[in-house]
């Protein structure tokens, strides 16, 4: 949301929620050709799992980052509370892409 793209809209396959300007929404024909509505659409829900796939690559890869700095050296220094908490870290873009599939 920013404050040319305002209001906010929901694509209608998949719930993914964007943000279009009114004013340039209404005057589009995207607002009254419903096919090209359908394929705006369905490239923002490209563009949102490209997204999500990006984060969640992301969050992986922190997270094994953790649990590996926790482990050690070939376990010497190993720190099980940190472990712990390595594997607790969320995966919220994962969990998220999950939906999609």
């Amino acid at each position: 949301r920013t404050a040319r793209y305002s209001n906010s809209r929901v694509t209608n396959a998949r719930n993914v929620v964007y943000w279009v300007n009114s004013n340039e929404f209404s005057k589009s024909a995207l607002d009254r050709a419903p096919s090209q509505l359908w394929q705006f659409e369905r490239e923002v829900e490209v563009e949102y799992i490209s997204q999500l796939q990006r984060r969640c690559r992301q969050e992986r890869e922190h997270k094994r980052n953790q649990i590996y700095l926790s482990q050690g050296w070939f376990g010497l220094g190993s720190d099980k509370k940190r472990l712990e908490t390595a594997h607790a870290i969320p995966l919220p873009a994962c969990d998220e892409l999950r939906r999609f599939r």
